[in-house]
């Protein structure tokens, strides 16, 4: 089992494994909703986050652009 890493507000732990997938998820919701990519990259649910920012911050560009691919 990968090491717990992330609490949401409501309370969901993930890994890094799940991260990926869960990110990408929010990003295209907040996308479809007509946010703008700024928004959508800034968006982060957890103020108290205390892990490695600049991967997640990598995964969050990439989803944007596979979101965009995509649409």
């Amino acid at each position: 089992m990968a090491d717990i890493f992330y609490e949401t507000e409501d309370g969901h732990w993930f890994d890094y494994d799940d991260i990926f997938v869960w990110l990408a998820f929010k990003m295209k919701e907040l996308k479809q909703e007509g946010g703008s990519d700024e928004d959508v990259l800034e968006y982060f649910p957890n103020e108290d986050f205390e892990g490695e920012l600049g991967q997640i911050d990598r995964w969050k560009r990439m989803i944007l652009k596979l979101i965009k691919d995509y649409q």
